[in-house]
């Protein structure tokens, strides 16, 4: 997925010096690209994330749950079944994924650990209003207000927040975690395989999708392994 130039890799590959420590093994990012958001919650002079004047930073149970999400949505080499075109005016990205499937668990932790932050969007690809110089402001008529005051759940909160790139799904079923285990072996691999699955037995309804999906299919296998 092509995120940000210089920061964003063609494919996959390992890179032991990635704060991203998950997917150091493979990773679609490059060393670095997170730093803002950890000095001062500035991601990229493109998202501030503590953009409203209630609190100076991010609790640091909320910060560690956004960052986890930045890592996967830069980083994860198994997103690649959900990748579209970015629609939206935030400017250098662009791709973006749609619907990636996040176990309720995932977002319940993320909710509970962000609800008493403030923001002035609900949406934080289509809301954002921004300065001459690129960066998230309050605009006219934006008022601050905690999270749970702006989202009335969990699942409202990481389905609307990043414009429905992520959809809630029960446990029971493949979904994505962005917080999983180091020692453990990365638990989306096999849910980017089953929606590969899904994908090349899914009828064609012309020539063309049925091109575009076989090079989907193909790109994602040859990069989950």
């Amino acid at each position: 997925m092509e995120l940000l130039p210089g920061f964003s890799k063609p494919s996959p590959s390992p890179d032991t010096k990635l704060e991203c420590i998950r997917y150091r093994d493979r990773s679609c990012c490059k060393p670095g690209i997170t730093n803002t958001f950890e000095e001062n919650e500035n991601f990229q002079n493109i998202t501030i994330y503590n953009i409203c004047p209630q609190k100076s930073s991010l609790s640091s149970a909320c910060h560690r749950e956004f960052f986890d999400e930045l890592c996967f949505f830069l980083c994860s080499p198994n997103i690649g079944p959900w990748i579209t075109e970015a629609t939206h005016d935030a400017a250098p990205e662009k791709e973006r994924f749609k619907d990636v499937p996040l176990c309720a668990s995932e977002c319940n932790r993320w909710w509970d650990a962000c609800k008493h932050e403030f923001t002035c969007y609900v949406n934080w690809y289509n809301d954002v209003v921004r300065d001459a110089n690129g960066l998230n402001i309050c605009g006219p008529g934006q008022q601050c207000r905690r999270y749970d005051a702006i989202y009335n759940s969990s699942t409202n909160f990481c389905e609307t927040i990043w414009d429905f790139s992520f959809k809630v799904t029960p446990d029971d079923q493949p979904c994505m975690k962005f917080g999983f285990d180091v020692n453990k072996p990365n638990p989306n691999i096999d849910v980017a395989r089953r929606k590969v699955g899904v994908i090349s037995a899914c009828p064609p309804f012309s020539s063309v999708l049925y091109f575009l999906h076989f090079v989907c299919v193909v790109i994602c296998i040859l990069t989950m392994w």
